[in-house]
């Protein structure tokens, strides 16, 4: 048995699906920003890393490889032309 759907519902489903893929690609309007922002809004649409556990995983692997990197140092050549540029 089929089950009868609003056109209305399905035409914002679409609309939904639309703009999610226009953003992973990085191609989204200004419409398909306002749909996205609009369903995080109303909780249709999880935003929340402990809602989605494979984005948890990749944001807590790329925070411990985050850390494992060194702070930039400036190089001597850096700091002695800043004193010159500062003492001038």
């Amino acid at each position: 048995m089929r089950r009868w759907i609003c056109p209305r519902r399905r035409c914002a489903f679409s609309a939904g699906r639309d703009a999610i893929q226009a953003w992973r690609q990085n191609q989204a309007s200004d419409d398909q920003v306002w749909i996205i922002n609009w369903l995080i809004k109303n909780d249709l649409l999880p935003n929340k890393m402990e809602e989605c556990e494979p984005v948890r995983l990749l944001v807590s692997a790329y925070r411990a490889t985050e850390k494992q990197i060194a702070d930039p140092k400036p190089s001597t050549a850096c700091l002695k032309l800043t004193l010159a540029v500062t003492t001038a």
